[in-house]
């Protein structure tokens, strides 16, 4: 059950509610057996496939609700789970297991301490929440406080009602301290970067293992920007001329990445002579300051011919052909030339954007290479709503783009066509320092919604072009 450790709740975050339908299945018994022996599983058709043992989310090709099932639900989240609509009934718990899988049944299953039952008409906010289609679904902020009304009204243990007043709190802004200033000893590389100090740790020791790594989102999550902080945490400082930065596109090519013919001028004339490229440039550096580390950095890595640009450098990417022992000829450089390997202390930082169509994925050999991270938007977690609290916002302006971006991207990711690769980052929301400090707030939300979001919303629904405007209607509603 490898998720027990990756999705525990960080420490005062506001736990998830689970809309989980178990099974997927309308079938009273199925339900039954879900509270009897305290689980709630998934089904998707992927009775053969142990969800405990996916390490990514790049191994799951199927429903984003699979992924979210896996990789989102956390420890201490609540499930609420409806039985047929004729019953009325609906059963609610927490979390206590990551994935694991059994032969029979609902095969992909997560453990629950099932606690409790209400009746769909209670809350016509939760009523409607119990309509919705979706096997697996995340609740937005006005169904968690729904929720949790229901929940306080149970005998509890002073812990859990203290973590659900906590919850409510949170999700209102009421009664909360000022947000906490970064750490003096936090480095300046990591300030900014919403990252919980738990996920800073685990991405670096996922790049120090596998040396090459992705940081893979949708758009506006802060990939390009994290990735050079992540740069200068594995350095342990800014040191940029240990980190050689490049774009994949499709007209970049092997003669870039790797060597070849390259047009020059001299005397007035032009030649083709050899030239190194970007990569075996920055090995080279490397082979000769072996005590220190050095950084590749590729932005957009999946807008390129992968197999094209690496050519023969996708073997020697492997941690353990990292010697002169595995050592290779380049096409480009004659049959007396060294041969060429790719030193132990050069480390590979990809990022790429998962909702471009226009991009076809990474094959399976790429993939055995490389990590990947997933980033997600931090509307409404702790350290993005301590940093956008500095910001001098005012707070009503931040307690609506928590809820109405949070919303937004449910509504993303519950639409069969699109899914949680499309949801809208944070950093839309980041005065950058050219506009810092805002003078019109009014003014600035306006322009990113208008001029920024908007024209996102057009491609994502672009046959469902009201889609699109009603969502960024909503975004424009005055603030409380």
């Amino acid at each position: 059950m490898h998720n027990e450790e990756i999705t525990q709740p960080a420490e005062n975050s506001v736990p998830n509610v689970w809309l989980i339908r178990g099974g997927g299945s309308n079938d009273s018994a199925s339900i039954e057996a879900c509270v009897a022996y305290g689980y709630v599983g998934i089904n998707f058709n992927l009775g053969h496939v142990d969800l405990g043992r996916v390490t990514n989310r790049a191994e799951i090709n199927s429903s984003p609700q699979v992924s979210q099932f896996v990789f989102d639900v956390r420890i201490g989240d609540y499930v609420i789970m409806p039985e047929p609509p004729r019953t009325r009934v609906v059963h609610y718990g927490t979390v206590q297991s990551g994935v694991y899988h059994v032969t029979e049944g609902w095969p992909n299953r997560r453990k629950i301490a099932w606690q409790g039952t209400f009746k769909r008409e209670d809350n016509p906010v939760l009523e409607q929440l119990c309509r919705r289609r979706p096997t697996v679904s995340r609740t937005n902020d006005e169904a968690k406080l729904a929720f949790f009304e229901i929940r306080l009204v149970d005998d509890l243990e002073p812990s859990e009602r203290e973590r659900i007043q906590n919850a409510v709190r949170q999700i209102r802004g009421e009664g909360m301290s000022p947000p906490p200033p970064d750490p003096p000893d936090l480095p300046d590389f990591w300030k900014e970067a919403f990252l919980e100090p738990g996920e800073r740790e685990r991405m670096l020791c996922l790049l120090e293992r596998k040396q090459n790594l992705i940081l893979q989102g949708p758009p506006g999550v802060g990939k390009t920007f994290l990735a050079r902080r992540l740069a200068y945490a594995l350095l342990g400082e800014r040191a940029d001329a240990r980190i050689r930065s490049v774009q994949f596109h499709q007209s970049y090519a092997y003669e870039d990445f790797v060597g070849g013919y390259r047009p020059q001028v001299r005397h007035e004339q032009l030649t083709f002579e050899v030239q190194d490229g970007a990569f075996v440039t920055l090995c080279a550096a490397a082979q000769a300051d072996p005590q220190r580390k050095y950084v590749m950095l590729i932005d957009e890595i999946n807008r390129g011919n992968l197999s094209r640009v690496f050519g023969e450098l996708l073997l020697l990417l492997e941690p353990d052909k990292r010697n002169p022992a595995n050592g290779v000829a380049l096409q480009y450089q004659g049959a007396d030339a060294e041969l060429f390997w790719v030193p132990e202390n050069v480390y590979v930082i990809g990022t790429m954007n998962l909702a471009d169509r226009s991009l076809t994925g990474m094959n399976v050999a790429m993939r055995r290479r490389f990590g990947f991270q997933d980033l997600k938007p931090q509307f409404g977690q702790p350290v993005f709503r301590a940093w956008l609290a500095r910001t001098g916002m005012p707070a009503p302006m931040q307690d609506a783009i928590h809820t109405r971006l949070s919303a937004l991207n449910e509504t993303l990711a519950n639409d069969p066509s699109l899914g949680q690769q499309y949801a809208v980052g944070h950093s839309f929301f980041c005065p950058n320092a050219a506009e810092a400090p805002v003078e019109g707030w009014d003014e600035w939300y306006a322009m990113v919604v208008e001029h920024e979001i908007r024209p996102l919303l057009e491609e994502y629904w672009f046959d469902h072009p009201e889609k699109a405007a009603a969502e960024t209607e909503n975004l424009l509603q005055p603030f409380a």
